[in-house]
């Protein structure tokens, strides 16, 4: 016994989506003065004078004639892919749809009833109607009027006849048409709206390219050359989009700090090499990053102290609103840095203009590295335990609780760059003299802090507590300063400094650090790289840092990282 099945997919009207792709986008400027004939091979939309607006809708609709989408589904789809780009009222939309869609289904139909076969079947067309309310008085005028299919009525009258327009046409057989009661008699009882009724051209004069054969030229040059000129465009837009997807591909790539490793790791060694590469990808990562997230984020870290503002935090306070000025329509950081770094080229170096711009490039790629690190490390669950403060003689309450302010603030910047897997000094004291020579104790659990760096002292100090206890970030801190000071003499600090206190044991290997202490030796059990580094970053020199070191700079990040920058151990 024969089977048989029944299914609500009835396939793609082929015809009516090559119909509508045929018609070439143009703007309403565009199609000013062409003649209604020449109209018919175009598509515009009234008052829309953007080629990738027009070139938009067009595609939208093609994609809902194929895929038998709504109105509403239309809609939604050309939302997301103007994103505000255009003025049209919904009304106007829904004009331009029916339009568009009626329009195609139309000449699809068109052309399947003037196929031969198909008109040696049924010979006769039939108007047929929609008849409700909104029906107008010339379609319901027509409803059920039957010609023969060669009957020049049908070259004025082919559906659709006016905006918005329900209508269609049927083919009959023969014994139909006679059951009905034969042909229409008179001629047409009113004309279409302007635009409207013309016939698609005939089989013979079809411009369409045939299913497996080679397009036909049609015979309007001006359309042809438009249609040229959007092919062109349309290469052009899409080798545009290859090139940056191929960009973002490679971006995507710089974002890792597997990336960079090669780069570092012979450098600096296995020790040190990854967490240099963790603060570079962080760069990049930040870099990506779109203005209004960096801005909200760069916010957060301003107020806790770190991307200080104003005077007293200077570096990076007015970054953003400088930024949106000089880089209006940058869609991410990286871009705006190629704007400025576009205009810093056409500087004369040493000019004033030529100091901020370039200070600014500075600027923006700080607040990048330091915003990707924020966001790539895990926080910590609760805030690090401020420790009881005790004051040598001689300070008053009003004075400790200054500095106790100070210190707690100062702190935060832990808080918020340091990665949860990182082991910090617990049950240390704060020790406070205002004429004190800040150190780290460990052998008394202590930290003395002084009045004369105040904020910086504690972070200072606390790194030295890293370094303590986590000695993944001693070995960094020794491979960086041995891979830079090697076969380099050292220096007394006493002497390159004169009265700053240093003791005459105390030694240095300057190399090119940003200050000169940062080289000092300890013999292995502490190092003056993590910490001056810190506390730079903390009072507002990140930029400057990393214009003079950005090694340095990056790998404070990686160390603040913690097991993020060494994944796979040592």
């Amino acid at each position: 016994m024969a089977t048989w099945t029944v299914t609500s997919d009835v396939g793609q009207f082929e015809e009516a989506v090559e119909a509508h792709r045929e018609r070439v986008p143009m703007t309403a400027a565009e199609v000013v003065d062409m003649t209604a004939e020449e109209r018919r091979a175009a598509f515009w939309v009234a008052g829309t004078h953007e080629a990738a607006v027009v070139q938009t809708i067009h595609q939208e609709i093609e994609r809902a004639l194929a895929e038998g989408l709504s109105l509403d589904e239309f809609k939604k789809n050309l939302a997301e892919k103007l994103q505000g780009q255009h003025a049209l009222g919904g009304a106007h939309l829904e004009t331009v749809f029916r339009n568009a869609v009626q329009s195609a289904y139309n000449a699809g139909r068109w052309y399947q009833l003037t196929d031969p076969d198909v008109t040696a079947a049924r010979p006769f067309w039939m108007f047929d109607a929609v008849l409700d309310t909104r029906t107008t008085p010339l379609c319901k005028d027509l409803n059920g009027t039957i010609k023969a299919h060669d009957d020049p009525f049908w070259l004025t009258h082919w559906c659709p006849l006016h905006h918005r327009c329900r209508s269609g046409v049927r083919a009959l057989r023969t014994s139909e048409v006679e059951r009905r009661g034969g042909v229409t008699p008179g001629g047409p009882p009113g004309a279409p709206s302007e635009g409207f009724g013309r016939a698609p051209p005939l089989r013979g004069e079809d411009p369409r390219p045939p299913p497996t054969g080679p397009k036909k030229v049609p015979t309007d040059p001006r359309i042809e050359q438009v249609r040229q000129q959007r092919e062109q465009e349309a290469l052009r837009a899409a080798a545009a989009e290859a090139q940056r997807d191929q960009a973002k591909l490679e971006a995507r790539k710089r974002e890792d700090p597997v990336h960079w490793e090669p780069v570092y790791v012979p450098k600096y060694g296995p020790e040190a090499g990854p967490a240099v590469a963790w603060g570079r990808a962080m760069q990049e990562r930040g870099l990506a990053l779109a203005p209004a997230e960096a801005k909200a984020l760069h916010a957060d870290l301003a107020r806790a102290g770190i991307l200080p503002d104003a005077q007293a935090h200077r570096e990076l306070g007015n970054l953003f609103p400088r930024i949106e000025r000089l880089s209006p329509g940058a869609s991410t950081l990286g871009e705006a840095l190629a704007d400025l770094e576009a205009a810093l080229a056409d500087l004369e170096v040493g000019t004033v203009a030529h100091r901020r711009t370039e200070r600014l490039t500075h600027e923006l790629r700080t607040s990048a590295a330091l915003i990707g690190h924020r966001k790539s490390i895990v926080e910590r669950e609760t805030a690090l335990v401020r420790a009881p403060l005790t004051v040598a003689a001689g300070t008053t309450a009003a004075e400790a609780e200054r500095r106790r302010a100070e210190f707690d603030r100062a702190l935060g910047f832990y808080d918020l760059m340091a990665d949860a897997s990182l082991k910090h000094p617990t049950h240390f004291a704060w020790y406070y003299g205002k004429n004190l020579r800040g150190r780290y104790e460990p052998s008394r659990r202590r930290m003395v802090l002084n009045a004369r760096r105040r904020g910086r002292t504690l972070v200072h100090e606390w790194a030295h507590g890293l370094e303590h206890h986590n000695p993944e970030l001693l070995e960094a801190s020794l491979a960086f300063r041995a891979a830079r000071t090697a076969g380099l003499p050292e220096e007394s600090l006493r002497l390159r400094f004169p009265g700053a206190g240093y003791e005459a044991h105390e030694m240095t290997v300057p190399d090119d650090f940003f200050h000169p202490y940062v080289g000092r030796d300890y013999g292995g059990g502490a190092t003056e790289v993590l910490t001056m580094a810190a506390e730079e970053i903390w009072a507002g020199g990140g930029a400057l840092l990393l214009a003079h070191d950005p090694d340095h700079f990056h790998l404070v990040l990686g160390q603040l990282a913690g097991d993020k920058a060494w994944p796979s151990g040592r």
